[in-house]
């Protein structure tokens, strides 16, 4: 399935290391109202048990066949990621 079925835009950060997402994703976790609090929206907080790969995402809902809205989805992902970036850049070098 890919992203233009699905008809959603995702802002996400994965954490994808055998050896340390679990970690990882739980320090980001211990600064979730903080992080969420930045970036002033909730975000969902993917994890499961037996799955390596951990996910924060934000997501909107999105017609991508309607190109007309295209303009509107560039801005969305260009203001997410920025604030994806200025919010996780520090924590994740600080992650041990």
């Amino acid at each position: 399935m890919n992203t233009y079925d699905v008809n959603e835009l995702r802002a996400e950060l994965v954490l994808t290391s055998k050896t340390s997402s679990d970690e990882h994703y739980e320090q980001l976790l211990e600064q979730k109202e903080e992080i969420e609090s930045e970036l002033g929206e909730q975000l969902i907080w993917f994890s499961k048990e037996d799955v390596i790969m951990k996910k924060i995402l934000l997501r909107r809902d999105a017609d991508l066949s309607d190109e007309n809205k295209w303009p509107e989805y560039f801005n969305w992902y260009e203001e997410k990621l920025n604030r994806f970036t200025s919010i996780f850049r520090e924590r994740i070098k600080n992650i041990s």
